[in-house]
């Protein structure tokens, strides 16, 4: 219903007032008008325009004080051609009950962002199942689909996996994109030799400078969505992995320089290009080097790949 609505009622309530104070100063100045114009009709007897004045100011406070029933008219009238449900003095009343719609609105975007939250972990809770089943039977298929492997876990508090699942939703967005992220914090992690904690692998040491949201610090006031939330849990504490252990590098598209297949440079805006284990990645912070690609963990997921040193360095140490 139009009563219902918020900025409606904002609106009306500000027209209400804007009236209310015309009714009580168009008065105030017909009558100052008014003297004011006696004054020279007694001092000019030959002003003939004393009565048009007069008139015309009455008339204007007229409509003024008609403005309201007007607009009610009017908006009745809407209502005939359009079959919203309006009323001016019932929408009037309901203003004072803007409060009530504001929650009543923030409820309902609270209740669907819920319930899309729970569709979302189920949906992600279907795919750790099929993962689980193909660990179990020893399948192999491709790297988005497949765990290859379950990784060292982490015994880290439900603080700190917030702060991570954070940072992997700032940095990936979706759960699949999380989950590689998280992944990927944990081979670097390891291939750093770290001698703390994952956790302050991440956060209190260099490598913290790694990651922009971390190194910017503007993942603290993220609204972590629960799937990825439960998506980086089940990677950090559970040692859930769909990645090779050697998977050490992303990069956002836009710091890509350029990459080659085989010696031969090639668009990297087309994602056919990028072949796994054959696409050579250069990007502007490692100017002279390269990473290899390996995949896209998800579709809108950066690309992710391995330098050559940690690809062997870190199959030897899960061997």
């Amino acid at each position: 219903m139009l009563c219902e609505n918020v900025l409606f009622l904002r609106i009306l309530s500000f027209f209400n007032t804007a009236m209310n104070v015309l009714r009580f100063a168009v008065p105030i100045m017909l009558i100052v008008k008014t003297t004011l114009d006696i004054y020279h009709q007694i001092l000019d007897v030959n002003d003939t325009s004393f009565k048009d004045k007069i008139t015309k100011r009455i008339f204007a406070a007229v409509i003024v004080f008609l403005v309201p029933t007007i607009v009610n008219i009017f908006l009745n009238f809407l209502e005939t051609i359009t079959n919203m449900s309006f009323n001016y003095s019932e929408c009037t009343a309901n203003i004072k009950n803007i409060n009530y719609y504001i929650e009543r609105k923030e409820l309902e975007e609270k209740l669907a962002y819920e319930q899309n939250s729970i569709e979302n972990i189920k949906r992600y809770n279907e795919y750790l199942d099929k993962l689980n089943e193909q660990i179990k039977n020893n399948t192999n298929g491709s790297v988005s689909e497949t765990a290859l492997a379950i990784g060292k876990k982490y015994n880290l508090t439900d603080k700190q996996i917030t702060d991570i699942a954070k940072v992997c939703q700032r940095e990936q967005g979706s759960a699949k994109g999380a989950a590689a992220e998280a992944e990927l914090m944990i081979n670097k992690y390891i291939l750093a030799d770290y001698k703390g904690s994952l956790y302050d692998y991440l956060f209190h040491s260099s490598a913290r400078n790694w990651w922009h949201p971390i190194k910017s610090g503007n993942y603290a006031g993220t609204k972590l969505k629960p799937e990825i939330k439960e998506a980086v849990r089940k990677v950090v504490n559970e040692g859930y992995r769909t990645l090779p252990f050697y998977i050490n590098e992303h990069d956002w598209i836009n710091d890509i320089t350029y990459i080659e297949n085989n010696g031969k440079s090639v668009s990297k805006s087309k994602k056919e290009n990028f072949i796994k284990d054959v696409t050579k990645v250069h990007t502007k912070f490692n100017k002279g080097s390269y990473w290899t690609f390996y995949c896209f963990p998800d579709t809108n997921s950066d690309p992710f790949g391995y330098t050559p040193n940690a690809k062997e360095k870190l199959e030897k140490l899960n061997k």
